[in-house]
């Protein structure tokens, strides 16, 4: 089956093929948010897999290195050092290893990265791949000094910073457009990446999606009617920072429309402060036009998130994370959500940063999807796949792909 993976972040922050071992795999997954792996000792291995236990990222992710990795042996403090080193070995051919595990196990024919370090990189291992362009830094733009502050900058933007709002909504504009219509050259670790330099080796990409992850650092309560955005230029105050932030997100909101590309929105997990997908309803609203991807579900606010799917038919359920996380939570939204709208404004991504776990993200969509049908067949809605519908054609659809 064809897949489209909607949202990845392929070697992102993670180690260089030469310095991938099991440690690192597992700190750089979900399971390392939550439980980092200080020591490979076997009683530092056997507190470390008894403390995450009852973790299901953790055990989803064991599950995929077993199916890579394992030989038909099961994962365990024991079997930890020849895990790793068939990990090791795996790595050392290269990105042939990589490749295969997206083409040929995960069956990706095209994958939607976020590379928030790195934007428009070209490098996925051979996989055939279409970028988002992160946004996040649009939103320190009313100076140097607050740029200077974004978790993720190119310095690409950072030049010329305009003084006014009217030239900064031009710069915004510019920057979406010229993204829009060339390939990017990846350079590893260099900065700044270059535009317009074309590699011919390196599948015809495109920008295929704007991506907000504000909600790490501010809440969703975006307003559409942003009032005096000009006055951060004069005094940097909270309010005035608010009111240039409640700007750019409309200045998005209205670019995602006239390049007809979907805006996807980080809710739920994030600062855990008003990132609800409910306080995005009176932006939706004003947007009628613009294709908002909610990703996560929203978790954990997913009777918000029913809400807004519900009322405003431009917005897109994106299921990503909640499969690994919490696997009854995931199933019950997917079910309503389905009862409720159907299952046409439904997609999926791995959302990881090694190719391990994304087949382990998608091991565990799969569970959901065929336990959703399950549940939805015994309540006599005798549903048809919606594993094509959600793992590939809305993709495809949404992307415009």
């Amino acid at each position: 089956m064809k897949i489209i993976n909607t949202h990845a972040h392929l070697g992102v922050e993670a180690p260089a093929p030469d310095e991938m071992t099991l440690k690192e795999l597992f700190n750089v997954s979900y399971v390392g948010w939550q439980s980092n792996l200080e020591s490979e000792t076997e009683a530092a291995l056997t507190a470390y897999f008894e403390r995450n236990s009852g973790m299901r990222a953790f055990h989803i992710l064991a599950r995929a290195i077993e199916a890579l990795h394992g030989g038909g042996e099961t994962l365990s403090p024991k079997a930890w050092r020849a895990f790793d080193k068939r990990l090791r070995a795996a790595y050392a051919r290269g990105d042939g290893y990589q490749t295969h595990v997206l083409r040929d196990i995960c069956g990706y024919e095209r994958i939607v990265q976020d590379d928030y370090f790195d934007i428009g990189s070209g490098k996925i291992f051979g996989a055939e791949y279409d970028f988002s362009l992160r946004c996040d830094m649009f939103f320190y733009g009313y100076s140097k000094a607050a740029l200077a502050s974004c978790e993720a900058l190119p310095n690409a933007f950072s030049e010329d910073v305009p003084d006014n709002i009217a030239d900064y909504a031009k710069k915004l504009r510019a920057f979406v457009a010229a993204h829009d219509v060339v390939r990017l050259t990846r350079t590893r670790n260099a900065r700044p990446y270059s535009i317009g330099s074309i590699d011919p080796n390196l599948p015809n990409t495109r920008l295929v999606a704007l991506k907000v992850c504000m909600a790490y650092f501010r809440g969703l309560n975006f307003s559409p009617a942003p009032v005096n955005p000009e006055r951060v230029y004069e005094d940097a105050s909270p309010t005035n920072i608010t009111a240039f932030e409640d700007f750019v997100m409309n200045e998005l909101c209205a670019l995602a429309a006239e390049f007809d590309m979907p805006l996807q929105i980080h809710a739920g997990l994030g600062q855990g402060e008003r990132t609800s997908p409910i306080e995005l309803l009176p932006l939706v609203k004003a947007h009628p036009n613009t294709r908002f991807i909610i990703m996560h579900g929203g978790f954990p606010y997913t009777d918000d998130l029913l809400n807004v799917l519900y009322i405003c038919p431009n917005t897109i359920l994106d299921v990503s994370w909640t499969p690994l996380l919490a696997r009854q939570k995931a199933l019950d939204t997917l079910c309503a959500a389905i009862e409720l709208i159907g299952a046409e404004r439904v997609v999926w991504g791995c959302d990881t940063k090694t190719v391990e776990e994304s087949y382990g993200a998608l091991l565990a969509a799969n569970e959901l999807m065929d336990a959703a049908e399950e549940r939805l067949a015994s309540e006599g809605f005798g549903m048809a796949s919606i594993k094509e519908k959600i793992l590939y054609e809305n993709a495809k659809r949404v992307f415009r792909m």
